[in-house]
């Protein structure tokens, strides 16, 4: 997001060969003309992704919808002229019926700040009934047009923000994040104040009294700040247990999906830190990507290793010197 409110969402996503199945034999159904919906909010052929995102200011800029090995792989773009545009549409991301349920909104907080939250227990209970389907990974990442403030993401990175849950990792009931207001000139669009949560109980408002936690607060949000900037999810596996398995790479900024040993999914970027030798994606091509690492020798002098994983192929190595 933009500080005049304009923007560009990107999804990305994978689904394995028992629900691509699934979904080809619903629309080959003469009772299903349309198939069912295998998970509310994703859509699977363009036609789909069109009539969702119908809306004044809104514009699909790119998307794939792919085949590859039995699995059904879809990319795709979308701009937004302002916020407001994207949450009036008629059809859209968050008026899909997974988000709507989800609260999502963006809102403007009583220091004039940007605020963000999104109820996530729909979601959860959809992701749940999923389970037997297989394991499954998701990555929620929101750039902000200002400074963090405060958010209870997993991972922060400047203004971005990054959310990671699967089968065995449950998202927070709340996905939440504040950054400065100061010179974005949509603020005063939104609504003053985040939407109540749902539940009927006592709900404490802070306004106007000490909060005798902050301190602590602020000290564990450091140390985790600290431990995420310290080692990254993909920092903790030597690249011969990674697989490549999806690139988009014909796109202003490639991306690409690579999975573990138990098939948990990571989407990367070019500058994306991967695997225990200090790795950094440096080239993210039509069939492979290239991860660089640096080291000293015994003369103290950098050394750089480049390294290629292939499309569908693993780790395949081509050792480079300097």
């Amino acid at each position: 997001m933009k500080k005049d409110g304009s923007g560009q969402l990107e999804v990305m996503y994978i689904l394995g060969e028992e629900l691509t199945q699934e979904l080809e034999q619903a629309q080959k159904s003469e009772d299903n003309t349309t198939a069912r919906p295998i998970f509310d909010g994703l859509v699977t052929t363009e036609k789909d992704l069109r009539e969702q995102f119908q809306g004044e200011g809104i514009k699909i800029e790119k998307a794939v919808f792919e085949k590859k090995e039995e699995k059904l792989h879809v990319f795709y773009t979308v701009t937004f002229d302002t916020l407001q545009n994207l949450l009036n549409a008629k059809q859209n991301l968050l008026n899909t019926k997974a988000f709507r349920q989800g609260e999502a909104s963006f809102y403007r907080d009583k220091n004039n700040n940007l605020g963000f939250q999104m109820e996530t227990e729909s979601i959860r209970k959809d992701l749940e009934q999923k389970k037997r389907q297989g394991p499954y990974s998701v990555e929620f990442t929101l750039i902000l047009p200002g400074k963090i403030l405060e958010s209870n993401a997993d991972q922060i990175e400047e203004n971005a923000l990054f959310w990671r849950y699967n089968q065995d990792k449950a998202q927070p009931e709340i996905m939440k994040a504040t950054c400065e207001g100061k010179g974005l000139t949509f603020l005063d669009t939104l609504f003053a104040g985040p939407k109540k949560p749902k539940s009927g109980g006592y709900i404490y408002d802070p306004t106007g009294k000490p909060d005798p936690f902050k301190p602590f607060i602020l000290e564990v949000k450091r140390r985790k700040e600290e431990a995420d900037k310290a080692i990254q999810p993909l920092q903790k596996y030597e690249l011969s247990q990674l697989k490549l398995v999806a690139i988009i790479w014909n796109i202003d900024n490639p991306r690409a999906l690579v999975e573990d040993s138990a098939g948990k999914g990571y989407i990367i970027t070019k500058g994306s830190s991967i695997g225990n030798k200090q790795g950094k994606v440096t080239g993210i091509l039509e069939n492979e990507i290239v991860i660089t690492e640096e080291s000293a020798d015994i003369f103290g002098e950098t050394k750089t290793k480049a390294i290629r994983i292939k499309l569908h192929t693993g780790a395949e190595e081509e050792r480079k010197g300097k």
